[in-house]
């Protein structure tokens, strides 16, 4: 079997999405199936084409953009130009193509054009990532029009697959094709419980504190203003408490100044971007793994993936409230919930996990434990098999 996929970013940038990508690419590989793939012109580098571990990327080239609403179409009728290409070249048996919609529908626009299944899979919804990110407001008439694109599509797919029950539930009242689900993963063997080296201790936590970290992307929902606004209530009570913030993006600057707005400058540390293989090393240090994210569109339906690794690394998990958190996280059985947007909550409960070892590794230990039975990369993926199997018997029988 051959299947094209078709992407809006792809290793080698590392994101929560690249790193599903390559999970899902990689195994497929194991399993025979032929896999290749077309990223779509918002790919950050390199932009031209390129083979790692033996499978081919193509790129699409866009030298200049428009402003919206032209630069999105611009973007999608470059991509199908290219994804078209690709059909001609690779000739997949399948396009599995990934969100967003303006990937997906000038993929299926290609698939259908060679008479290919289509397969469609839903990691978050457009028009809400948008509004997240104030492109344009909720119930706007470029919402309506942008949840419109997204419905049409969903109904017209071959198949159609998403990360997680929350947004099962969004996607199924929206469709009659039946949606399912290959939820977030890990690697259970990437990421295991691990003694820290002591190179790990002198780079990340040279004074030997209390370490709360969060690795992951700075983006507004993610709510790291809210971990730094709690950071001075933890340290009123427990002064050996240190922050640890892994990652980069736009938002830094904003968020170190918030740090000396609030008087713990002196308490919290930005790494920058850590290489993926070395996030590790953080986990292993690390006391408290807090994820903080805010309430909004996108993060009550989209399921994160940091915290699966660190619960696949038995350590105590600290997370807002989210229906698409809670089908990660027990509250009080494999890590603990806070009100999303409360400092004062988070502070509270991370005072208190840091206060008492024993309910760390308990937490821990179940963490894991829930992981391996239904959380694992190589499990999730196995289900496309049946998916693919299912769409081409659909074409067949037409």
């Amino acid at each position: 079997m051959r299947v094209l996929h078709v992407l809006h970013t792809s290793m080698p940038h590392v994101c929560g999405y690249s790193i599903r990508s390559d999970q899902i690419l990689t195994l497929q590989k194991k399993m025979g199936i032929d896999v290749a793939v077309v990223t779509s012109a918002q790919q950050p580098a390199p932009s031209s084409d390129e083979v790692i571990d033996r499978i081919v990327y193509f790129r699409t080239h866009c030298k200049w953009l428009m402003r919206s609403p032209v630069r999105e179409v611009q973007l999608m009728w470059k991509l199908g130009r290219r994804v078209t290409s690709v059909i001609n070249q690779f000739k997949p048996d399948i396009v599995h193509a990934h969100s967003p919609v303006l990937v997906g529908l000038p993929a299926y626009r290609a698939a259908k054009a060679r008479g290919l299944p289509f397969v469609y899979e839903v990691r978050d919804l457009w028009e809400n990532a948008s509004v997240d990110r104030g492109k344009f407001a909720a119930g706007s008439v470029a919402y309506r029009a942008a949840r419109a694109m997204e419905t049409w599509l969903l109904n017209r797919a071959s198949s159609v697959v998403t990360i997680g029950d929350a947004l099962r539930d969004e996607l199924q009242g929206r469709t009659r094709r039946e949606v399912v689900v290959t939820p977030n993963g890990t690697d259970p063997e990437a990421f295991r419980p691990i003694n820290p080296e002591p190179a790990w201790q002198e780079e990340w936590n040279p004074g030997s504190k209390q370490v709360i970290a969060y690795i992951g992307s700075f983006q507004p929902y993610e709510g790291l203003d809210v971990l730094i606004k709690a950071l001075p209530l933890i340290i009123a009570r427990l002064s050996n408490a240190h922050l640890l913030i892994a990652g980069d993006g736009p938002e830094r600057r904003g968020l170190e100044m918030l740090a000396q707005e609030v008087g713990a400058q002196d308490h919290v540390t930005f790494t920058g971007r850590i290489p993926h293989q070395r996030v590790k090393e953080i986990y292993a240090i690390a006391d408290l793994l807090v994820y903080p994210r805010i309430d909004t569109l996108t993060t009550r339906l989209t399921t994160p993936l940091k915290p699966l690794e660190a619960l696949s690394m038995e350590k105590a998990v600290l997370a807002s409230n989210l229906p698409a958190i809670r089908e990660l996280v027990a509250d009080q059985i494999s890590g603990m919930l806070f009100e999303p947007g409360n400092p004062v909550d988070l502070a509270n409960k991370a005072v208190a996990l840091l206060g008492n070892r024993e309910f760390r590794i308990q937490l821990g230990r179940e963490g894991r434990s829930r992981v391996l039975q239904d959380r694992v990369w190589s499990a999730s993926v196995a289900r496309y098999a049946e998916i693919y199997g299912k769409a081409l018997a659909a074409l067949s029988g037409q």
